[in-house]
């Protein structure tokens, strides 16, 4: 830590070099992700010839990440159905929210929609991703302190449909 001393031995604090504290941790994390592993000592044999190739993942893992970024969109909306509750300046939701999950809420609404249109058969699926769109479309409309109810309906829904996957459907598909 450097502390610089004035003229009448007051201590003041160098604002820049607590921005460098963090140098270190930052730089292990960048060594992490740049460390190759070693290769797997596995031989992968081709299939046999007459048989089609095994997907890289299985639809069961797309069927968990659809559902997973569905609980991520309920999960947030009943975040945002309390700010807008507790304080319906939009600030508060844009600083609260928006902010600090931007980059989650983007994900799954890619995410989520996306992997409904692939797996087209699941019809939880495109009814969660009907129910968002729906949802985007209502929020233009309502103002913040009309926002608590629909919104946690939408996670309640979300998040039941998501969670009976887990719990009921999921052992289906092996």
């Amino acid at each position: 830590m450097l502390l610089i001393v004035g003229g009448d031995l007051e201590l003041v604090y160098f604002s820049t070099v607590w921005s460098l504290f963090g140098l270190p941790a930052l730089a292990i994390l960048v060594s992490a992700l740049l460390v190759k592993l070693p290769p797997s000592k596995e031989v992968e044999v081709p299939p046999p010839t007459g048989t089609a190739r095994k997907p890289r993942i299985s639809r069961r893992a797309l069927h968990d990440i659809a559902y997973t970024s569905f609980v991520v969109l309920g999960l947030i909306a009943i975040w945002t159905s309390y700010w807008a509750y507790v304080d319906p300046d939009p600030g508060v939701i844009g600083f609260l929210v928006i902010i600090p999950f931007g980059i989650p809420l983007l994900l799954a609404l890619i995410l989520g929609p996306g992997l409904s249109i692939v797996l087209w058969h699941d019809l939880r699926l495109m009814t969660l991703t009907a129910l968002s769109i729906a949802m985007l479309i209502a929020l233009e409309f309502l103002r913040v302190k009309d926002l608590p109810i629909p919104l946690s309906l939408y996670a309640a829904v979300c998040m039941t449909i998501s969670l009976v996957w887990f719990v009921k459907y999921r052992r289906r598909f092996g």
